[in-house]
Formats: C-alpha cells, sequence, structure tokens
C-alpha cells in the first residue's frame, strides 16, 4: 500500500513522451471536453514543459457542528526536473515538513511550543504520503485526467443551485490494478460550457461523499489554477449536510 502511494506521486513528474496522451479516454465527448478543458488551461505543451511549481495553500476543516476543526497555513515546493517534493504545514501548534525526493519520503514534526522533534510512525507517513498525493491531484487538474488507467465517462449535462449548465464526466480510479493510482474511488468532475473550467467535483470515498466547488482561479504564467475552494459533506442524493473545508491557494510561482 505505501509503495503504492509513493509510484503514484512520483508518477505525476512522468507525463512526456506518449505519442496520444488522450487515446485512452474512449468516450468521444468526454475527450473532447477534457481536450477544450486542458487548452483553456494552458495546453498540455506548456503543462509538460514545467520545471518548478510552488504556491501556498491556507485551509480550515470544520466538523458538522460548523466548528473549527483545524487551521493550516502550507507552502508547497514541487520540482519536476529532480522529482522533488516539499511541503511545510503549520496548524498552529506544531509544523512538520514532508519531503519525497526520488522515492525516498522523509517526514519530521516539531512542537511549536518546545520546539521538540517527533519521530512520525509508518501510519502516519502513509497517510500524510496520502495527503500529498491529494495535493498534487488538486493542483494538476485538468491535466491528471490524462493518467491511463481511470475509467473516463461522460454522464450528461446537469444545472447547478445557480443555473449554470455544465456537462459532467466521470472518473474511476483502480488502485488495486494499476500502481500509478493512489486509492480506488469514484470522482465526478463539472465542466462549465462557456471555457469547459472544472468548476465542481463530487468524490465517492470509502465513508463518505463530498462535493467541491471551485469559486475563484488564478493564472500564473499563463497556466490556470484553483483559487479559492468550498467542500461540503454530502448524502448519496446529493444534498448538503455541512461544511467541510475552505482552501484558499496563492502566490503561484511558476516556471
Amino acid at each position: 500500500m505505501f509503495r503504492i502511494i509513493i509510484l503514484s506521486a512520483l508518477y505525476l513528474f512522468n507525463l512526456h513522451g506518449s505519442h496520444d496522451r488522450y487515446e485512452h479516454i474512449t468516450d468521444k465527448k468526454a475527450r473532447e471536453i477534457i481536450k477544450a478543458s486542458i487548452e483553456n488551461a494552458g495546453g498540455l505543451d506548456k503543462w509538460e514543459s514545467l520545471k518548478t511549481l510552488k504556491y501556498k495553500k491556507d485551509f480550515t476543516l470544520y466538523n458538522s457542528e460548523g466548528e473549527v476543526e483545524k487551521i493550516f497555513k502550507q507552502i508547497h515546493d514541487y520540482n519536476y526536473q529532480s522529482d522533488k517534493i516539499l511541503i511545510l504545514s503549520d496548524d498552529g501548534t506544531k509544523t512538520s515538513e514532508t519531503i519525497l525526493n526520488k522515492g525516498s519520503y522523509h517526514r519530521t514534526i516539531s512542537q511549536l511550543v518546545n520546539d521538540e522533534e517527533i519521530t512520525s510512525t509508518e501510519e502516519d507517513q502513509v497517510k500524510l504520503a496520502k495527503a500529498m498525493n491529494t495535493s498534487l491531484y488538486v493542483v494538476s487538474m485538468p491535466f491528471k485526467l490524462l493518467d491511463p488507467g481511470a475509467e473516463i465517462k461522460h454522464m450528461g449535462l446537469d444545472t447547478l443551485e445557480d443555473g449554470r449548465v455544465v456537462d459532467v464526466i466521470r472518473v474511476t480510479y483502480n488502485a488495486e490494478k494499476y500502481s500509478n493510482h493512489s486509492s480506488s474511488e469514484v470522482w465526478k468532475y463539472y465542466f462549465d460550457q462557456e471555457e469547459r473550467k472544472i468548476v465542481r467535483n463530487w468524490i465517492q470515498s470509502s465513508d463518505h461523499l463530498n462535493v467541491v466547488e471551485n469559486q475563484t482561479f488564478i493564472r500564473a504564467n499563463g497556466i490556470l489554477f484553483n483559487g479559492h475552494r468550498k467542500s461540503w459533506r454530502v448524502d448519496e442524493e446529493g444534498d448538503r449536510l455541512f461544511l467541510r473545508a475552505k482552501y484558499d491557494y496563492y502566490d503561484y510561482e511558476v516556471e
């Protein structure tokens, strides 16, 4: 399990070289929408020529009562040439430094009270590696939809609460079959019809359902990234149960 997670993270840096990056998307409508979305987001050539990406990410987690559970401030630093990832995180009580460097994973935690370093367990490392995967996955959209192995299908049109009509694409991952998939989850992506931006996604995890809205976007060096996002826990009918998280991405540095 841990090895699969590491392979998946590194796989994000190995996107070059395929003669047709869209060939695995057999659903023609889904392929057309994803191609248009990638072009609007800066284009595949520009994305695959990235050398480094750095940004800040602040997020707040809420419990079902609406109370603040945790507040995090992070710095993400990805080097696409040397396969190195660095994430610095501060939750107000401790700081953590997570490094994935050429397949070698290292994590340190320091308490802010007495600056005592804590050795993380293997279970801690697996959880944090999964969190690293999730961060990479989110910031790499829509380009990450070109990962091989995913089952991609256009599900038709839907209408959001504000009246916008969007195209829905379902993406199914299978970690047992594909080493570049970190988990077996089902996602749905909602693309606007003007610029083909991903304005919402729906995630079916092992024990809950979430809906995430991309409310603002930031373009840095020609590439479109997330700005402000909100995540709601929902029931099987899609009705919102409570606000789970707010995210802010900013200060992008792209080379």
